[in-house]
């Protein structure tokens, strides 16, 4: 059972970091276009690194943040375990700092949905290197 709920949480989450990210480089209509920029724009302000001086232009995140969900999610999709670990972890990142976002701007309520999705991530990133060691191990 525990392989098989890895497998659906891997496809499920995947194909919404695939599609989400779609949507960031390729917003589909001008005014989910718009509305994007105006998001990033305020992720933009919150950025981890502005204590540090460095902000980034919002455009470019929001192309990056889209590129990264991409990959990401199709490695997660149709690697090998290998892949996926690694796949899975740097989603861990992304997820991190949409909670990380979320929180900053005071949106606690909307911290919740990259929260669970974190939690999902955290779940396969163990799941994947657990079954890799136990047959390692064989």
């Amino acid at each position: 059972m525990p392989g098989q709920l890895t497998s659906i949480l891997q496809g499920a989450v995947g194909g919404i970091f695939v599609l989400a990210g779609i949507t960031k480089v390729y917003p589909f209509t001008k005014e989910m276009a718009a509305d994007t920029l105006k998001e990033f724009t305020a992720f933009a302000k919150v950025y981890p690194t502005v204590p540090l001086g460095y902000q980034p232009d919002p455009k470019f995140y929001q192309m990056s943040l889209g590129m990264l969900e991409v990959i990401f999610g199709l490695g997660l999709l149709t690697g090998p375990r290998r892949c996926k670990r690694v796949c899975s972890g740097g989603m861990i990142f992304i997820m991190a700092g949409g909670v990380q976002t979320m929180l900053c701007l005071g949106r606690i309520s909307m911290a919740a949905m990259p929260l669970a999705f974190l939690g999902a991530l955290v779940y396969i990133w163990m799941s994947l290197g657990k079954n890799g060691a136990e047959k390692k191990r064989q």
